[in-house]
């Protein structure tokens, strides 16, 4: 079947119309600028500046903020050697276990399974806005729309934690140049939600 296509006129058409585009690419005047501007670069200012940042060393790792998570790390790690002997762990792995076993050999459900849990749950981030006006347009449940999105972030938030403690990330021990920054913006953000408490709507 694979040799038929390959064969087919139709087949035999995209790849001349694909050769013919990339050697008029080739010889276009947009092409040689950009192979000109490209060997600028090499040698230019900008180049040797950016070589320069990226090179420098981070020295989070080294500060007191760095060193704070990583000891928060290696102390919620052996916690979760802990968490792997607990039965609530047995039951959710066997759990898991079971969902794989009714869903093996389901085309569906092969596809819904090519992501993880985590990913998935940035694929319903990324989806946010649609989510959210199908929960209050469509479905109209007042309870739902107005909790989802503290339940979405509770749950996301949760997973993280047990996804660190069992090893499959390090996410909490993970440092940066721009975290106090972020955690500063996001106390500013909780500082001023519960100054303007009074008025719920604006909260």
């Amino acid at each position: 079947m694979t040799r038929l296509l390959q064969n087919s006129l139709f087949i035999q058409l995209l790849l001349r119309l694909g050769a013919f585009f990339r050697l008029k690419w080739r010889e276009s005047a947009v092409h040689a600028l950009g192979s000109a501007l490209g060997a600028r670069y090499e040698s230019s200012l900008s180049r040797r500046v950016w070589d320069r940042f990226c090179e420098a060393e981070d020295p989070t790792p080294r500060s007191l903020y760095g060193r704070f998570c990583a000891r928060l790390l290696a102390l919620w790690q052996r916690f979760g050697l802990l968490l792997e002997q607990s039965l609530c762990c047995h039951a959710l792995r066997a759990v898991g276990r079971f969902y794989r076993r009714i869903t093996e050999g389901s085309v569906v459900f092969g596809w819904i399974n090519c992501l993880g849990l985590h990913q998935w749950f940035l694929v319903a981030f990324a989806l946010y806005l649609p989510i959210n006006c199908f929960l209050r347009d469509v479905v109209g449940i007042a309870l739902l729309s107005s909790v989802w999105e503290e339940a979405f972030l509770l749950a996301a938030f949760c997973l993280i934690l047990w996804r660190t403690a069992l090893r499959e990330t390090d996410a909490v021990g993970r440092t940066g140049p721009l975290d106090l920054y972020l955690w500063l913006f996001f106390a500013v953000g909780f500082l001023l939600m519960c100054l303007v408490q009074p008025w719920p709507a604006i909260a």
